[in-house]
């Protein structure tokens, strides 16, 4: 934004210049920001050409800009400027040849960045501080969210510790509906497991019936008896 103004300052002060009887530069009309008549005011405009003086702004006073770079800047170059001791400046220039003139002239435009960077420090101040509290309430969420909203897992993990002890014999608390699905699994688990040992004893049961009462015959068979095979049954 900063280069697109002074763009734009300096497309309005090649529409306005012409050239005079001497060949030399002038405006038609002045420019339009004030600070271009104030000395050091931090705005400056500067024509320059080869083999003449260069034309400054008011703003200059006994200062000039810098020369133009090594490339030819037919459409706008934009460097910074250190020409000036505590002023940084950034310059946008053209090169430009006007109706009626054979010299080839180079427009430039200046301001300061010293109001630039304490924007950007301001900008940079807000950002950080403005992140920094993002970032803390960010944890502070993350923080809340593994302790409040993950205490469901917990109560599930308690009551499957009391299902263990024999405390309890299924998971009958209430739970939210993201927990439901685990909780109504676990239960099923629970009751397919205790199918499984009900089976079991009953198939436990039925096999000691069945073995109790040809053993009993076998023994009662060898009582009274002391032969080899009375005594191995």
């Amino acid at each position: 934004n900063f280069d697109a103004q002074l763009e734009y300052t300096l497309s309005g002060m090649i529409n306005t210049a012409d050239i005079d009887e001497t060949g030399a530069v002038r405006f038609m009309r002045p420019l339009g920001d004030q600070r271009f008549s104030e000395p050091y005011s931090g705005l400056y405009w500067q024509v320059s050409a080869y083999d003449q003086l260069p034309f400054p702004s008011r703003s200059l006073w006994d200062r000039l800009l810098p020369p133009q770079p090594d490339t030819d800047c037919v459409t706008p170059c934009h460097y910074a400027g250190s020409e000036f001791p505590g002023e940084p400046l950034r310059v946008v220039g053209r090169s430009v040849r006007l109706p009626g003139s054979p010299v080839q002239f180079y427009f430039q435009v200046a301001q300061s960045t010293r109001d630039l960077e304490l924007q950007v420090r301001q900008l940079r101040s807000v950002l950080f501080w403005a992140l920094t509290v993002l970032g803390i309430g960010l944890l502070a969420l993350a923080a809340l969210q593994s302790t409040y909203g993950l205490s469901p897992l917990g109560r599930v993990s308690r009551a499957i510790a009391a299902i263990r002890s024999g405390k309890a014999s299924r998971v009958d608390d209430d739970f939210p509906d993201e927990i439901e699905p685990l909780v109504s699994e676990i239960n099923e688990l629970l009751d397919y497991s205790e199918q499984q040992r009900e089976a079991a004893r009953r198939h436990a049961g039925n096999l000691a019936h069945a073995l109790k009462t040809p053993m009993s015959v076998l023994v009662g068979e060898t009582q009274g008896r002391n032969d080899p095979l009375a005594q191995v049954v």
